[in-house]
């Protein structure tokens, strides 16, 4: 409750400032994350007759820069895009921001209450929504280098063996970081598409209600093949909301994806940079979690069972 005080406390000038009122708002909190990286609290505004606000409070990291980047993006994706909230103000130094409140869940709860049998319609209206994103700036063909990503894999190796970096799982992970420098698939066989990137798209930066669906918090832009926003993506679904299948499915082994292909349609599921760049994305997720014990949280812990368990169908 003392949360949700300091929110209305903060969002009281914004509100102020877009000519909205800044009393007798019913309050409720929409998400709340409190961890090792990031302490953030999502806070719903409602009252009769008025349109109802998403407050977000970003407490920790204190990043003032990042966090004005990150909200100057979304207004510019608002304006471009009707399908993401609109901003009606925000500060800096206190790291608050006061939007539109958009119905709907986040993909990640989705995916997590029923089972992968049942994805397939989410999946579909998650895939049109990334698809519409990255056609809302100009798109071109591209041949994707593989040499860039295989010297940062080869460097990151030298660190692990040279005891410089730490992974959990150590062995298995080097066996993983080889087998993906050696199968790594020519320049030739990469022509591919670069558009827009969304910069963090994860799961819970998708918000789906039904037949629609939004997205939020940008990172940082740029014209980037497709494939970085897609591995991102499956990455976290396969790792964390479905138990992979002894199916060959493309481009993430032992997960199906066809139906979030059925919506998207810039490049298909055969696309061998999104396949590459799958394998890169789970090394890069599986080398973020700490390897003592003592510093992995729960989720954590449920994450690295899951990168592993797709790591498995993934290298093997």
């Amino acid at each position: 409750m003392r949360e949700v005080l300091q929110v209305l406390r903060l969002v009281t000038p914004l509100l102020s400032k877009a000519g909205l009122p800044t009393e007798n708002w019913s309050t409720c909190v929409l998400s709340r994350r409190d961890d090792r990286a990031k302490h953030r609290i999502v806070v719903k505004l409602s009252a009769p007759g008025r349109i109802a606000l998403a407050a977000k409070l970003i407490s920790r990291p204190t990043d003032p820069k990042g966090f004005e980047k990150a909200v100057l993006r979304q207004v510019e994706m608002a304006e471009s895009m009707r399908c993401c909230p609109k901003i009606y103000g925000f500060d800096v130094t206190s790291q608050v921001v006061l939007m539109d409140f958009v119905e709907g869940q986040n993909a990640y709860d989705v995916f997590r209450a029923s089972p992968a049998e049942h994805h397939g319609q989410a999946l579909s209206v998650a895939g049109q929504w990334v698809d519409k994103f990255h056609r809302s700036a100009n798109w071109e063909l591209r041949q994707f280098k593989p040499v860039y990503t295989l010297n940062h894999l080869a460097k990151l190796r030298k660190s692990i063996n040279d005891g410089e970096v730490e992974v959990p799982k150590k062995s298995s992970f080097l066996a993983a970081l080889e087998q993906t420098i050696q199968t790594a698939p020519e320049p030739h066989q990469c022509q591919t598409i670069a558009a827009i990137n969304h910069g963090d798209l994860n799961l819970r930066n998708i918000l789906l209600d039904g037949q629609t669906a939004s997205g939020l918090d940008f990172g940082s832009p740029g014209l980037l093949p497709v494939a970085h926003d897609l591995a991102r993506l499956f990455c976290h679904y396969g790792a964390l909301c479905v138990k992979p299948s002894l199916i060959d499915y493309q481009p993430l082994p032992g997960v199906n994806l066809d139906s979030f292909f059925k919506g998207y349609e810039l490049v298909t599921k055969e696309d061998q940079t999104v396949a590459f760049l799958c394998r890169v994305r789970l090394l890069r997720d599986w080398q973020t979690i700490p390897k003592a014990a003592t510093q992995t949280s729960i989720p954590q812990k449920r994450r690295l069972r899951g990168i592993q368990a797709l790591a498995r169908r993934m290298f093997d």
